[in-house]
């Protein structure tokens, strides 16, 4: 079996405020673009898992911490069902880029698992699983427009408000989400950002200011924002010729960005 686990776009994000639990109350819009890592998962008499692609070295293979093995893992604790898969990751997707690269990759085997070994789990209870391990999985889970709440757990079907082509921008640094967090009260929102970390993330890693005055610059975009905690900053675009033509201009001036143009998962 061939899957996709699609680059997972913040569109907005608000932090309405600290819980009691210690995690903050959150409310995005999020959306998944046809670009994104791809699993093979074959059968074989033992479990391997293997990583290859352009950010292999992003991933701790063979560590029981990598969050695919973890998904894998659990799964198998849910069902009693020994997985006896040979899982190829390709992973195209940056790490600690903002783009839920670790979150879609666990959402992806876990559907994959579900229907290999025809488990019978509803879409929900996927998501129940899922959120034992992160609070991004559940959602990477439905893989398509979804408004978000509390930290992560409520989830209900949103309108894409946005069609066309997304310029994805990595400025080749990582960002700590919980790093980002904890700058958050230091650097308070600012109305010129729909995503209310950028500030913070700006203190922590600079170039994502760059990230995002490169993307204003460019003609005809829509709609321009940092994803998640950053790093990764995008832009939308009605015409693909547009977004394409954004990404050379960018990759003119800073050739050790990574760049994608992609459309939506409707």
């Amino acid at each position: 079996m061939k899957v996709i686990a699609p680059a997972k776009l913040n569109l907005t994000f608000k932090v309405l405020g600290k819980r009691p639990d210690g995690y903050h109350e959150l409310e995005s819009i999020v959306a998944f673009t046809e670009f994104g890592d791809e699993l093979v998962l074959e059968q074989a008499e033992r479990f391997s898992y293997h990583v290859e692609g352009p950010y292999a070295h992003h991933v701790p293979e063979g560590s029981e911490e990598d969050l695919l093995v973890k998904a894998v893992r659990v799964f198998e604790k849910e069902t009693g069902i020994e997985v006896l898969q040979k899982i190829i990751l390709t992973k195209n997707i940056p790490a600690g880029a903002g783009l839920g690269g670790g979150s879609s990759d666990a959402a992806a085997v876990l559907k994959a698992l579900n229907e290999i070994y025809e488990s019978g789990f509803s879409e929900e209870k996927l998501c129940e699983i899922g959120g034992m391990l992160g609070n991004d999985i559940p959602v990477c889970i439905r893989q398509r427009p979804t408004l978000v709440k509390g930290k992560g757990e409520k989830l209900s079907d949103a309108i894409l408000p946005y069609k066309g082509y997304v310029l994805l921008i990595w400025p080749n640094s990582h960002c700590s989400t919980q790093a980002v967090f904890q700058q958050f009260h230091q650097f308070p929102p600012r109305k010129k950002y729909t995503n209310d970390l950028t500030p913070a993330a700006i203190s922590l890693c600079p170039v994502i200011g760059s990230c995002l005055e490169s993307l204003i610059k460019q003609e005809n975009a829509d709609y321009l924002a940092m994803s998640g905690s950053g790093s990764s900053c995008f832009a939308i675009f009605s015409k693909k010729n547009d977004a394409l033509k954004a990404l050379e201009s960018i990759q003119d001036q800073y050739p050790d960005w990574w760049g994608k143009a992609a459309s939506f998962l409707p």
